[in-house]
C-alpha cells in the first residue's frame, strides 16, 4: 500500500538527479532507440562502448524533467525523444557527435524477419542464380512473390524483386529471405540524434555514408 509510493518516487528522484547531473556536464548528449534489441545483445553493446560513453535507459518523462532542471531548452530534447520508442541517453565528453554516431553504427546487425514485422528499408532481391539445387524450394519462392525457376541446375531468381519500406512480412517470406541471407530487421543502438554545444543533429546529419553501411548489412549474396 502506502509504503510503496515513497520508494518509487525516491527512485525516480535519483534517476532525475543523475540525469540532471549528466545534462549539466560538458560534452555531447545523444538519444538512442533500443527497442527491439535483445537483452544479451544490449549488454554486449554497452560493454563494448562503456569506455567511451555512458549509456542510461530512461523514461521520456524523467528525461524531460532532468533536461529542464539542467536549465536546457525543452524543445531541444523533445525533437530527439519523439523518434525513440525506448530511449536510451548517451553522454560522452571525449567524442563529438559524428564519432558517437560512428561508434553506435557498429552495433547494427540484421536479424531474420518474423511474421507481421515490416520492412524498415526497401529491399531488392537481385535476379540471378542462387545456391539452391532443384526442389520444392522453387515453389516456396514463387509462393511468397519471389519469381524463381530452375536454370542450369540451380534455382534462379527470374527478375529483380523489390519489397517496399513498410511492407508487412509474412512468416513464410521471412523464412525465404533468411535462406537468401537477407536479415532485414535491424537491431542495434540506433542513434536518433545528438545535441552538441546547443546544436541539434538528427542522425541523417551525422550519417556520412548511410547507403554504404546499409547496403553492407542487407547485401543479398544471391550471385556469390
Amino acid at each position: 500500500g502506502d509504503l510503496v509510493i515513497p520508494k518509487v518516487a525516491g527512485w525516480k528522484k535519483d534517476r532525475v538527479s543523475e540525469l540532471t547531473e549528466v545534462f549539466s556536464r560538458e560534452g555531447v548528449v545523444a538519444v538512442v532507440d533500443v527497442s527491439g534489441v535483445p537483452a544479451t545483445n544490449m549488454i554486449d553493446m554497452r560493454n563494448t562502448l562503456r569506455k567511451r560513453m555512458s549509456i542510461r535507459m530512461a523514461k521520456k518523462s524523467l528525461v524531460k524533467i532532468a533536461w529542464s532542471e539542467a536549465g536546457r531548452p525543452e524543445s531541444e530534447i523533445e525533437a530527439l525523444l519523439e523518434g525513440a520508442h525506448q530511449p536510451c541517453i548517451v553522454h560522452s565528453d571525449s567524442m563529438n557527435a559524428f564519432e558517437i554516431f560512428g561508434e553506435l553504427e557498429k552495433t547494427r546487425q540484421g536479424r531474420a524477419a518474423k511474421a507481421g514485422e515490416k520492412f524498415p528499408n526497401e529491399v531488392t532481391i537481385p535476379a540471378g542464380p542462387t545456391e539452391f539445387g532443384p526442389g520444392p524450394i522453387v515453389g516456396e519462392f514463387n509462393a511468397v512473390g519471389i519469381p524463381a525457376k530452375i536454370d542450369k541446375g540451380k534455382v534462379a531468381i527470374q527478375k529483380d524483386t523489390t519489397f517496399s519500406e513498410g511492407d508487412e512480412i509474412s512468416a513464410d517470406l521471412g523464412i525465404m529471405l533468411a535462406k537468401l541471407g537477407i536479415n532485414p530487421i535491424e537491431i542495434g543502438l540506433i542513434l536518433i540524434g545528438a545535441i552538441e554545444e546547443g546544436h541539434l543533429f538528427q542522425s541523417s546529419d551525422l550519417d556520412l555514408d548511410t547507403d554504404g553501411l546499409r547496403n553492407d548489412i542487407v547485401s543479398a549474396t544471391s550471385g556469390a
